[in-house]
């Protein structure tokens, strides 16, 4: 059986786009440690913040959780 919890935020994208970037999110340059000296814009996070809500209202957020059973 497969849920979709439609909770997702925008570090599903900040997150992926920073490690990419080779940032991980205890960096002093983190958007999650300071926003001041994140690589990203306000523009870039509201945008974030907006196709994430899209997708979350369609259910299509980036996790999943499975329950796995053993016969």
């Amino acid at each position: 059986m497969r849920r979709y919890y439609p909770g997702d935020t925008a570090l599903q994208f900040w997150g992926s786009k920073q490690y990419l970037k080779g940032i991980p999110l205890i960096a002093e340059n983190s958007y999650d440690r300071s926003r001041s000296k994140s690589i990203f814009t306000k523009a870039q996070i509201r945008n974030y913040r907006a196709r994430i809500a899209v997708l979350n209202k369609k259910l299509l957020g980036g996790d999943a959780v499975f329950f796995l059973y053993k016969e």
